[in-house]
């Protein structure tokens, strides 16, 4: 929830690419590990990391969506 409160405060562009910069380096993160647990075949791992996967590409998008001054639109986000 914490990725989303900070979209939902930010105020500026550079606000955003902040939080940009920072998830971007979460999705590396997390697909680096997605690789590890299938190389290992630890099924459950991979299962946790694919949904944090999806979490971090949702807001991704809702980052490259983000106007000033707009409401975010974050679905189950």
């Amino acid at each position: 929830m914490e990725a989303r409160e900070l979209l939902e405060e930010a105020q500026t562009e550079e606000e955003v690419d902040d939080l940009k910069n920072a998830n971007d380096a979460r999705i590396k993160d997390t697909v680096s590990g997605l690789s590890r647990a299938f190389k290992e075949q630890d099924l459950e791992r991979a299962k946790t990391l694919a949904i944090e996967l999806q979490y971090w590409i949702r807001i991704q998008n809702v980052i490259r969506d983000w106007v000033a001054g707009k409401p975010i639109v974050a679905d189950h986000v």
